[in-house]
């Protein structure tokens, strides 16, 4: 089975993000039988000295600050079938006929965008071949590009009824691979032989001829034009992997399961207050029972409507706190020749504050042990926020190892901005100078502890990673690994994280 991703998967991201990335795969074949589901919780142990997060405690603060990029890994093809374009040369081959071409311009362009990432793919799996194997698959993989733009960049270049969409979106994948093919060129060190030096020297003429050329070494910029250009067109060449992810509205049906017990319960004091009253009407006491169902009767019109709503605010409350906070399918848009729209999976997301009593003896078992590892340390915490996230994936159908690709990124500023002055001035005794003071920076660690587990045919497999997170009121330094990664593992025969 394909795994969830390798080594360290909680890195740092500039000076206030930390970025969880992890790799969902599809079952296939006989598995497909069965659900893959995967649940993810991360606790975010505060140090007791800092009393105030900032918003971080508050739920809605808190999924502001969380952000989720989901698309699909498609499967390694082999190598012949890379240069797939049915679709795109019967489109060529059309002429004139514009209400057929017409119905084929998501086909074409979605052949356009699916060779250049399977390029691009296949170059990044380079790295890890022989010398010689490695050199006949860039030849083979740089043949492809040649045949690509023979056959369908030129020929719809120079087609005057071909659409204009058509026309640009295949341009942009020819762009964004002559710029993918220099960048892999020279990060694999390709110039220092003859042969792929002539290459990425004709690439670069031929991206000066047909495209913008951007003068990158001796203008600023055009460097940041540049990087501005390449990163929009990585994005679109990306979108036909992009899942269409709908969230589910839990309010719906308990706000309204809600609003229908409170109304029962108006309704019933409603009712016992005027059987009460009609069940006496032929009594003419005008003593203190009078005044009693007089009352109740006053009680009834003015609470009626209060009854009814601190009622349905009550339940609408309870029964919200048994459910996720935010629950969400995920569709995607499946081309080619089994062409259709699909549920792939359902993705559920909840965040809980918990007090010490409150965490499970093993995840806190877990934190103590990685802080041990801290020369020094001293435990204590305030108050757990735990996020849990579970995604259930369908089976699919397909041929080949898909997977759901997920990256979670958590914005950390609303808490560090919070921190005391960054600055904190020391007094030390040295031998020669006597009495020196000096300023350190005041640091303060954040506690991860990530659970990661699988269920699937009744078996569970989970796994344990724990983050130390250095920070200051400047921002996140440092994100260190804690715990060994094997220190804490069960069975992981379909689980599988290198």
């Amino acid at each position: 089975m394909m795994d969830w991703c390798p080594g360290q998967i909680l890195l740092k991201r500039g000076n206030g993000h930390i970025e969880l990335g992890l790799n969902y795969p599809f079952l296939s074949g006989d598995e497909t039988l069965h659900l893959n589901n995967f649940e993810i919780d991360l606790y975010f142990f505060s140090p007791n000295t800092l009393k105030d997060q900032g918003r971080w405690q508050q739920r809605d603060r808190f999924f502001e600050n969380v952000k989720n990029h989901l698309r699909l890994h498609t499967p390694t093809v082999e190598l012949e079938f890379i240069y797939q374009f049915e679709k795109t040369l019967e489109y060529l081959g059309l002429g004139v006929q514009l209400a057929k071409r017409e119905a084929l311009l998501k086909d074409v362009i979605y052949e356009g965008k699916l060779f250049t990432n399977r390029i691009i793919q296949q170059l990044k799996q380079t790295k890890d071949l022989a010398f010689k194997e490695r050199e006949a698959l860039l030849e083979s993989l740089y043949q492809y590009l040649h045949q690509f733009r023979q056959e369908i960049v030129h020929p719809l270049h120079g087609d005057s009824s071909a659409h204009s969409t058509v026309v640009k979106h295949i341009a942009w994948c020819d762009e964004y691979l002559s710029y993918y093919w220099q960048y892999f060129g020279l990060k694999a060190h390709l110039e220092k032989e003859s042969y792929w030096r002539h290459i990425l020297e004709s690439e670069r003429s031929y991206t000066r001829r047909h495209y913008k050329d951007y003068d990158v070494v001796h203008k600023r910029q055009d460097r940041l034009r540049f990087l501005q250009r390449a990163s929009m067109l990585k994005k679109f060449i990306s979108e036909i992997l992009y899942v269409d992810v709908v969230r589910i509205k839990k309010d719906k049906f308990y706000k309204n399961m809600a609003a229908a017990v409170a109304a029962a319960l108006a309704a019933s004091f409603n009712f016992f207050a005027q059987y009460e009253s009609r069940f006496n009407q032929g009594d003419h006491d005008y003593g203190i029972k009078f005044f009693i169902m007089l009352m109740i009767a006053v009680a009834v019109y003015v609470f009626k409507d209060r009854i009814k709503d601190i009622s349905k605010e009550y339940f609408n409350q309870k029964m919200k706190g048994k459910l996720p906070d935010f629950k969400s399918e995920i569709w995607f848009d499946f081309y080619g020749n089994q062409k259709e729209r699909k549920q792939v999976a359902l993705q559920t997301e909840t965040l809980r504050t918990l007090a010490k009593e409150d965490v499970s003896d093993e995840v806190y078992y877990v934190w103590k042990k990685a802080r041990q590892k801290a020369k020094g340390s001293l435990l204590g915490h305030d108050k757990v926020l735990h996020y849990n996230k579970q995604i259930a994936l369908y089976p699919i159908n397909r041929v080949g190892k898909w997977a759901l690709k997920d990256v979670v990124r958590f914005d950390l500023r609303d808490f560090y901005r919070h921190l005391d002055t960054p600055q904190k001035s020391m007094s030390f005794l040295d031998e020669d100078e006597g009495r020196v003071e000096l300023d350190g920076p005041k640091t303060y660690n954040l506690d991860l502890v990530l659970k990661m587990s699988l269920q699937r045919q009744g078996i569970k497999t989970i796994k344990f990673q724990t983050y130390r997170l250095e920070m200051d009121q400047t921002g996140l330094s440092k994100v260190v690994p804690s715990l060994d990664l094997n220190a804490f593992r069960y069975t992981l025969e379909d689980f599988c994280l290198n």
